[in-house]
């Protein structure tokens, strides 16, 4: 966060799967960083899709690395990674 301070006042930092490393301006002050390709995480992307109904039985959810954010996102359910 401090790092993306040079570009203004960033009040959340996000990641969203991508094929090549990007950020983007999505709100003011929100940044969401492109990190992971997208070929990486294609099991973690179908899981999401095949038990998004399971899934969104939730409020939210909390992965651990990006490749289980990856079926979090999938699904819609609004989540945290550590």
């Amino acid at each position: 966060m401090s790092a993306l301070g040079q570009i203004g006042n960033v009040t959340r930092l996000s990641h969203r799967v991508a094929p090549l490393p990007s950020w983007h301006a999505s709100e003011e002050n929100v940044i969401e960083l492109g990190t992971q390709p997208f070929v990486i995480h294609g099991e973690a992307i179908a899981a999401g899709f095949v038990q998004r109904r399971r899934l969104n039985a939730w409020v939210c959810g909390w992965a651990v690395n990006s490749r289980y954010a990856g079926a979090l996102m999938m699904s819609g359910l609004p989540y945290a990674i550590w």
